[in-house]
């Protein structure tokens, strides 16, 4: 949601947006979600990943473990990628009337990166030399999160618990006080692993007695629990913007990212202490991957739908179709989400899922 809110201004392009909007993006700051989503990520990822270790006795068990591990995360993640990747190439050549989605070519050569995951060492690069990379942008975290599955087995196997507990560790305090101003400022925003790092480690932490110790039951109460989250919000989105040309700026945000996951690794409801927004969470919890894929390509879309409609009407493209925009973009977005899930997403997933049971 944190990224939604973010991408926002692509959907809303124009100079004259209301004077509240342009307030908003001045005080307020979204692009910690990315880092929020690679704490939970290196949790969620490690914890399963450590189950399935831990049941595999002897090298060749923990490198099939590892085998099936890629296979599940290949389907689950490569196909829905690979198909609004195709959609931003195939709208740059047909349906670009706005320019919207920027040149064919420069996206032709960055879908290459995409293609092999490497793409956030690059981003920065084209962007410095001018290339539009907002229609392809969301693919950098995706290739730092690829990265990271192919690496995180490989060293659960290959080196001790604590030893690489301490080289996680250390990331962190490195990271900690790098410049890492963003989005694009500076190389080092597309290759942050701090966040992921600090997920690894409370996997870890969550399986030793030391989780039961650290237990917030100060949380158990409703007030507590929200007055608890509020501050990590606040953390995330209000503190990054005047320290954002600081270099602990992005620490900060990644350090309030790994206290939720934190809460919310005990799984007692320190997190969102309320039962009533829970089907609406459920319902983007379940289609994140896909809203996150489809969110900029739908926004751009409907640019280049209301550019093309003002074109043919003798009309401004401006704040005036603010309404228009807002309630054609969620409709579009919600849709693809929902399509994008129910049809590509879950039946690939499910396949992996099966493909991976038949391997030794």
């Amino acid at each position: 949601m944190l990224t939604l809110f973010q991408h926002f201004p692509v959907l809303f392009p124009w100079r004259d947006r209301p004077a509240w909007f342009n307030a908003l993006y001045d005080y307020v700051s979204f692009w910690g979600g990315v880092d929020l989503f690679f704490a939970v990520s290196g949790f969620v990822v490690t914890s399963s990943l450590l189950r399935e270790l831990s049941a595999a006795r002897g090298a060749h068990h923990s490198w099939s473990a590892t085998k099936r591990f890629w296979t599940r995360r290949a389907f689950r993640l490569f196909p829905l990628a690979w198909f609004w990747l195709a959609i931003v190439l195939v709208c740059s050549a047909f349906w670009n009337d706005s320019s919207q989605f920027g040149r064919v070519d420069d996206n032709a050569r960055q879908a290459l990166w995409i293609f092999f995951y490497l793409y956030n060492w690059v981003a920065y690069g084209l962007f410095v030399a001018g290339v539009n990379i907002a229609p392809l942008g969301v693919y950098w975290s995706l290739s730092l999160e690829e990265q990271f599955y192919v690496l995180v087995p490989l060293l659960l196997i290959a080196v001790h618990r604590r030893a690489l507990m301490a080289i996680l560790a250390a990331a962190i305090a490195i990271q900690f006080f790098l410049w890492r101003p963003g989005p694009w400022l500076d190389p080092m925003w597309g290759l942050r692993s701090d966040a992921l790092a600090w997920g690894v480690l409370i996997a870890f932490l969550a399986r030793g007695p030391w989780h039961e110790r650290l237990r917030p039951t100060w949380l158990a109460t409703r007030t507590t629990a929200f007055a608890a989250n509020a501050l990590l919000l606040g953390a995330i989105t209000l503190i990054s913007m005047p320290l954002l040309m600081v270099a602990i700026a992005t620490g900060v945000v990644v350090l309030a990212s790994a206290a939720w996951v934190w809460l919310a690794s005990y799984e007692r409801g320190y997190v969102l202490p309320t039962r009533s927004a829970r089907p609406i969470l459920l319902w983007f919890g379940a289609r994140s991957y896909s809203l996150y894929l489809a969110h900029v390509t739908v926004f751009m879309l409907v640019n280049e739908i209301t550019f093309r409609l003002a074109a043919a009407r003798g009309l401004a493209t401006d704040a005036s179709w603010l309404w228009i925009h807002a309630v054609l973009g969620a409709v579009l977005l919600f849709a693809a989400a929902e399509l994008g899930y129910r049809f590509i997403e879950v039946p690939l997933r499910n396949y992996g899922r099966a493909l991976a049971e038949r391997m030794a």
